[in-house]
């Protein structure tokens, strides 16, 4: 067997097709179309699998101390995301602050590239009676698989991502 005969042989075994399919002149558009899907699968699933090989569960921790007006705040809604750029945003963890005000917050998530944790706290600090600002904090990429220690978050301090809801 030549070499030609034999890389035809082995490329024809991996595709699932006939070595006569391959080469068969009179059937060669129908053949070379079925050889190039063939071929697309499969690198569309070796993709995919190279994808999944990289992946990998990362986490990170996030605590601080949420005040308003330099008075702490219990109770406040504090809730861990990750964000996704083509699906809904993943919820990782969720808690209220404690009597004191603070909050420590753990998730973890299974993603090909690193995560891109924030927080987001929904709270009452100095907005109208009935409505609630929700304010989004991110965490830096190097706190991926550590803690990220925000210290004290004032509230009375508009970040550029909070949203007011009112009835």
């Amino acid at each position: 067997m030549d070499l030609y005969s034999g890389m035809m042989g082995t490329l024809s075994e991996t595709m699932g097709v006939s070595s006569e399919m391959m080469v068969n002149s009179t059937t060669g558009i129908r053949s070379s179309k079925m050889i190039t899907a063939r071929l697309a699968f499969t690198l569309l699933v070796l993709s995919f699998a190279a994808l999944e090989v990289k992946a990998g569960m990362q986490n990170v921790t996030v605590k601080g101390t949420v005040l308003c007006n330099k008075k702490r705040v219990p109770n406040v809604s504090v809730i861990l995301y990750e964000r996704d750029t083509f699906n809904f945003d993943d919820k990782l963890a969720s808690i209220h602050t404690d009597e004191m005000g603070e909050f420590e917050l753990y998730g973890e998530e299974d993603e090909a590239n690193t995560i891109r944790p924030f927080i987001r706290i929904h709270h009452t600090c100095n907005v109208k009676p009935a409505c609630k600002r929700i304010s989004e904090y991110v965490v830096p990429e190097d706190k991926v698989g550590s803690t990220f220690d925000m210290k004290y978050i004032a509230l009375e301090i508009h970040a550029s991502e909070d949203k007011l809801k009112c009835p």
